[in-house]
């Protein structure tokens, strides 16, 4: 009878435990929130961007606007400041007022005025009326009319100022044509002064703007507006929504193979691992070892077992695994940890008894293990005799670094054994070369040494050459008297299998088998 395993993937096994289906549960619906999410987050992030962008960008244009506006009333600092032989309205003064002129773009004309008339100006015209105030007088003289109907740019509401006897006519489209426009962010814009718009600007749509930004010139006295209709915005907005697309969609991406591999890891075979020794999932059971001739329970193997949410994993599967990931010492570890505090029991009921550990040969690459062994002396008076190391035939080599640690081990006084012998590949002259002290049958030759007449003339073989190494010879999973009597005939020592007993946890082995090792 062999004892109920699950075999042999990890990943169906645990495909059915309800903290990886909720584990990857919770993935699947943070992958569904993510998309969902994204498109979210790339909503927001476009419409904040573009309302950025706009609020940015019509500050901007309106300190252009602004700073283009002084440039072109700097023409008025060197007005008024003429010769005073200059004759009004003579040919040297035309020319002087033509100079000024073209010392800027931004103006149309420069008139002189007499008695509020225009008597001349570059255009020739003269004896035009200008209204008597102004709507700004500045600190430096100038005046600033905020409505100036003329005739000499389609009839438009020009910006016009004036310093002493003259008047100066400003091209507003000049001033606009100067600005860094981006054509895909233009805004729409009026300059006014109370009622009038000045120029070619006029009263803004502002039931149709989507944003909307103002700011006033000149003492207060001009507010210029600035606005972005929503089919402005709302082009902006795709446009920037479909370049944060996919970078958030990037982004999401990452962060789901992030939690993804996490969760993973989470339920890897090293992790689950590292969290189930501590988390005592793992357990030691000791099936006993008894001497053959008298069935005395001699010692014990200490098998570990691991109890995965109540699911019983099979130890050669996760055995191996964790020697591929680096894990085995951690596991060998733990079972000399809790063999060592079980021999403390152990020790008071039963007389000689060894408790048999293995040990993997990543064990023995370096001296941890001796040190270790040592460790546990000092903590729980672990005596070296009380312990049997086991190594697999298969994992043991000639490698001078193994046979230095087996040595160490040996001469400190723990007693070596091969497991599972005959099926790997050692020869006499390889035994020979090995510190050993016992030879442990596997199981395979012992279930065939009463039925199989290859295994009645193998296992003969095995025993003879055990004898001839002067090795205290281990049979294991013996399950039937005959196979009992046979290898008791052949002269093996010890024994272990289900016909002695199975592998039992501390308190159930020592309610089993203690009455058995009572003098009768």
């Amino acid at each position: 009878m062999k004892e109920k395993m699950y075999w042999p993937f990890f990943s169906e096994m645990v495909s059915s435990n309800c903290r990886r289906q909720q584990a990857f549960k919770n993935v699947l619906l943070y992958n569904m929130l993510c998309f969902f999410t994204v498109f979210l987050l790339s909503f927001f992030c476009s419409w904040g961007w573009t309302y950025y962008t706009f609020k940015e960008y019509l500050n901007t244009y309106s300190n252009q606007l602004y700073l283009n506006g002084i440039r072109a009333f700097n023409v008025m600092r060197e007005l008024g400041t003429h010769p005073e032989e200059f004759e009004v309205c003579s040919k040297s003064h035309l020319q002087y007022i033509n100079q000024q002129l073209y010392k800027s773009s931004h103006v149309m004309s420069i008139s002189y005025v007499v008695d509020g008339n225009i008597v001349c100006n570059n255009k020739g015209i003269k004896n035009y009326g200008i209204p008597t105030d102004p709507s700004i007088t500045m600190d430096n003289g100038v005046r600033i009319w905020g409505y100036w109907p003329s005739a000499t740019l389609y009839g438009l509401n020009h910006l016009v100022a004036g310093r002493g006897a003259y008047i100066v006519e400003f091209n507003p489209l000049s001033i606009l044509s100067s600005l860094d426009i981006n054509q895909k962010l233009k805004p729409l814009l009026s300059i006014r002064h109370g009622e009038y718009y000045v120029g070619f600007t006029e009263p803004l749509p502002y039931a149709d703007l989507a944003f909307y930004y103002e700011k006033n010139i000149f003492s207060g006295q001009y507010l210029v507006e600035m606005g972005i209709s929503n089919a402005q915005f709302k082009s902006a907005w795709k446009r920037y929504w479909i370049y944060f697309l996919p970078a958030n969609l990037a982004i999401i991406l990452i962060g789901f193979i992030y939690i993804f591999f996490r969760v993973q890891s989470q339920y890897s075979l090293d992790h689950l691992i590292s969290r189930g020794l501590p988390d005592d999932e793992f357990h030691v059971l000791y099936q006993p070892i008894v001497e053959l001739k008298t069935e005395r329970i001699i010692g014990a193997e200490a098998l570990i077992r691991w109890d995965f949410d109540g699911q019983l994993i099979n130890t050669d599967y996760f055995i191996s695994q964790a020697e591929l990931m680096g894990k085995i010492s951690d596991i060998t570890r733990f079972v000399l940890t809790k063999s060592a505090k079980d021999m403390v029991v152990l020790r008071e009921n039963f007389q000689d008894f060894s408790v048999s550990i293995n040990v993997a040969p990543q064990d023995l690459q370096d001296d941890w293990l001796l040190v270790f062994l040592q460790e546990l002396e000092v903590q729980y008076g672990l005596r070296p005799a009380e312990v049997k190391l086991e190594l697999t035939e298969r994992g043991i080599t000639k490698d001078k670094e193994m046979l230095a640690q087996l040595n160490a081990l040996r001469c400190a006084g723990y007693r070596l054994a091969i497991d599972d012998f005959g099926t790997g590949y050692s020869s006499l002259s390889y035994l020979h070369a090995l510190p050993l002290d016992l030879l442990k049958i596997d199981r395979s030759f012992v279930a065939t040494l009463c039925s199989d007449a290859i295994g009645r003339s193998v296992t003969p073989n095995i025993i003879a050459m055990a004898h001839k190494l002067d090795l205290t010879i281990i049979a294991e999973g013996i399950e039937t008297k005959e196979q009992h009597k046979a290898l008791l005939d052949l002269g093996v020592q010890w024994g272990q299998g289900w016909l002695f007993g199975k592998a039992e946890p501390i308190n159930d082995f020592l309610g089993a088998y203690l009455l058995r090792n009572r003098p009768k």
